[in-house]
């Protein structure tokens, strides 16, 4: 089992999935650029979430600001 005990990366959940719940699906830059942390940041947020259960992916896929890479899943709060 995951350790998710480190403090602040429980605040930066508890936000992002905050925000989920408030302004509806999101990719994790989205929600980094809302939370104000780097993309490298809100990631691993983003699977411990789902791991959690509390946020799924929604089947959705944006490009990256870059518009190169892989598509980034789109994020929803789990009903």
């Amino acid at each position: 089992m995951k350790d998710f005990s480190r403090p602040w990366a429980n605040g930066l959940r508890m936000l992002a999935l905050k925000h989920l719940a408030e302004h509806g699906p999101q990719d994790s830059h989205q929600l980094a650029n809302a939370c104000q942390v780097s993309p490298d940041a809100m990631a691993p947020r983003m699977s411990e979430l789902e791991t959690l259960g509390l946020i799924q992916d929604s089947g959705e896929r944006h490009s990256s600001a870059s518009g190169k890479g892989r598509k980034l899943k789109v994020w929803e709060a789990t009903p």
